[in-house]
Order: structure tokens, then sequence, then C-alpha cells
């Protein structure tokens, strides 16, 4: 029978047990939640590899997609390429197609950043445009990329991009989200929103898509040593392997 007049250490102890039955319900929650992040995270990873091992069985051949005669030439670096290292003394030029929405683009992101701090002054890298157009904010944001470089901060926008790549490419609307990155690098703002409207950019981006259509490219990231289309490495010793084993030719 409930007592009808409580004394202070019942209400207290009243008070407490509530207080342990609720710190119980959110202990138990937050360890469901972090199962179902974790089980997500799971899916999404071996979903970014079997889209990547597909592309491997999809080309054939060893894995070589047919180039156009006119790789050679396109696959020569420019001189407004994007370049970390110098392709003028660099034993080897690493050249990427990428997609900054392409969810295996971010995965081989680091993996070339790190290469790049193993060969330093052996191996040049170069970052080409290749934006699908059912991914909607792709294009959009490799001219932010642009639009970046302009202000001397292309490589840091790009880290951005693909850091945060889940963020802006499920947005409703991405452009506030590039501002804020923008703010983020410390670019003029003004400048920065100029040059998003600046048709030399998209023209830029553009020239980029097409000389990779004409060489036949039909996924993404897609990798050249020089004017060879090389298999995705399936790993980051797989692609350390790989540039040493050019290195030493």
């Amino acid at each position: 029978m409930e007592n009808p007049n409580p004394t202070k250490y019942e209400l207290h102890q009243e008070k407490k047990l509530a207080q342990l039955t609720e710190e119980r319900r959110a202990k138990a929650w937050r360890k469901t939640r972090r199962l179902i992040v974790w089980l997500t995270a799971g899916a999404i990873l071996v979903g970014i590899i079997f889209a990547v091992n597909y592309s491997f069985s999809s080309r054939g051949g060893g894995g070589v997609l047919p180039l156009s005669s006119k790789a050679e030439e396109i696959l020569k670096p420019k001189a407004d390429d994007w370049v970390i290292g110098d392709p003028k003394t660099a034993k080897l030029v690493l050249i990427e197609y990428s997609d900054f929405e392409c969810p295996a683009c971010a995965v081989y992101y680091p993996l070339t950043k790190r290469l790049l701090t193993e060969f330093p002054g052996q191996l040049a890298f170069i970052y080409r445009h290749y934006p699908w157009s059912f991914h909607l904010p792709a294009k959009e944001a490799s001219i932010v990329a642009e639009a970046a470089g302009r202000q001397g901060k292309f490589w840091e926008m790009v880290t951005l991009l693909f850091t945060e790549q889940e963020r802006w490419a499920k947005a409703t609307k991405a452009g506030p989200i590039f501002s804020e990155y923008a703010t983020k690098l410390g670019l003029d703002q003004d400048q920065f929103q100029a040059d998003l409207n600046n048709p030399a950019l998209a023209a830029r981006v553009q020239r980029d898509l097409n000389e990779a259509n004409a060489i036949n490219v039909t996924y993404t990231p897609v990798f050249f040593l020089g004017t060879k289309l090389i298999d995705n490495p399936r790993s980051y010793d797989d692609f350390k392997s790989l540039i040493q084993k050019n290195l030493s030719r």
C-alpha cells in the first residue's frame, strides 16, 4: 500500500531511483545509437569497395580502357593544371580525373596525399575535374575549388570538399555551405562569389570533362602515370608498390 505521508528520506530515494532509471535508459540508447552508426558506416564502406572493385571487373582486358589517339596530347601537363610537385623534374607524373561527390574519390584522396609525402621530388600529382552529371552539386563543387584557387586555396578547398563530402552532397542547397568553407579558409567573400559566376571557371571545368570524355574515361577516380592508364590500386600499400616499381625502371 502506498504511504500517504512519505518521509523526506523516502522522497529522496524515490527521486534517486527515478534518476538511475533514466540514466540506464539513456545509456542503453547511446549504445544502440553507436551500434546503428557503426553498422551504417560498415555498409557504406562495403558499398564503396564493391563499386571500386566492380569498376575493375567491368573493364575487362586486364582492367585497361581503350584510350583515344588524343591521349598523349591531352595527358601532357598544362600550364593551368592544379599540380603538387614539379612535372618537369619529377620522374613520375600521376594524373587523376576525379569527382568531388564520388565516394570512391574521397577514399583515394588521402592516399594520393600520402604518396606525395613519401616520394617528394620524385612524384608530381595533377588533379583534373570529372563531375558526373547525375551528381547534381558536383560541377558546382568543382567551380568552388577553382574559385578558391583564384585566391591560392585550391588544395585547401579540395580537402574540405572531400572530408565533408556527405554534408554538402546531401544538402538541399550546397551554396551556403560552400560560402561557409570560403569563410573558413579566409577567402574574400566578394571575390569568391564573383568568381563563382565567372564563365571562365565553368569553362575550365568543362574542358577537363570534355578531354576526359575524349580519352574514353567512364569511371572515377581514374589514374594515369604519365600517359599510361593504371588500375585503381586496392590499398595504399598497392599504390605505393606501383609507384616504387615505376620509379625503379
